[in-house]
């Protein structure tokens, strides 16, 4: 092990939160948001572990849920019960140690957390919530819960190639795209959505496929045009309107508006809801 692999080894966590503080920098100036005193970032080896110390009401009421975070979670958002609580990050060390090596994906990681937390409170806030485990209630706020993973997984994944390419605009990538990076994620939303029943499941992987859709549409609108999108998507006629929905609304005061809206498109895939 040389100088640098020893002074990184020994100096992951400060490593690691000095990042993120830049990141967190960078997205309040780009995304015009005021820093927030109320979110902490945490390292761990476990999140899980982390998690049942956190909120440990929560490994009660769900503990197969819980236990199964480190499975299925490189990272995650956790917020307090009350509005005026500590928001919690947890981000995987290991994670977040392997992707400094090999790509950017931490830097999205960071944003897309980061946009759940300023999504929640704006929710709360839009419906006079004071309890956010009542926003976690997919059965009363299913809608906000697929916009948010949408929204944020739109910011992350543009945080991603903003840090990773010089110029984001630099379309001598889309034969890669095109060719690697789209078919690659098509198979992996399908192989996620067909190995569940669970209408929630499957629409987390949903909403991460349309929120990079999303963001591919937006660097590269000449290759990612409505009749393309169309093609992709138009088989299921319902996660067309529902990205159609979802990038017209990039807003969360008038998606909420329009919720009804959502529901009326997913109820042509979900039965019952």
């Amino acid at each position: 092990m040389d100088k640098k692999e020893k002074y990184i080894q020994e100096n992951i966590q400060e490593i690691i939160l000095n990042l993120i503080s830049k990141v967190w920098s960078d997205y309040c100036a780009e995304l015009k948001k005021e820093p927030l005193s109320i979110v902490n970032f945490s390292i761990t080896d476990n999140i899980s572990e982390e998690y049942k110390k956190i909120r440990p009401d929560h490994a009660k009421k769900f503990p197969e849920q819980v236990e199964n975070i480190d499975n299925e979670h490189n990272a995650l958002t956790i917020p307090p019960k009350e509005s005026d609580g500590h928001f919690s990050i947890l981000i995987d060390t290991k994670y977040f140690a392997e992707s400094l090596e090999k790509d950017n994906n931490w830097a999205g990681t960071v944003a897309h957390e980061l946009t759940h937390v300023y999504d929640f409170i704006e929710y709360a806030n839009l419906i006079d919530c004071h309890d956010y485990d009542v926003i976690l209630d997919l059965g009363k706020h299913w809608m906000f819960n697929i916009w948010t993973e949408f929204h944020a997984k739109a910011i992350g994944y543009y945080y991603v190639r903003k840090y990773t390419f010089k110029d984001i605009y630099d379309t001598s990538i889309i034969e890669h795209i095109m060719q690697s990076e789209l078919p690659m994620h098509s198979q992996e939303m399908f192989e996620s959505y067909h190995a569940t029943n669970n209408a929630y499941t499957q629409m987390y992987a949903v909403a991460h496929f349309l929120g990079r859709l999303f963001i591919w549409e937006k660097l590269f609108p000449k290759y990612f045009t409505d009749a393309m999108i169309q093609e992709l998507l138009g088989t299921n006629r319902w996660m067309l309107e529902t990205y159609i929905f979802l990038k017209n609304h990039m807003k969360l005061d008038e998606a909420y508006r329009d919720f009804e809206e959502l529901k009326d498109i997913l109820r042509q895939n979900f039965q019952g809801f």
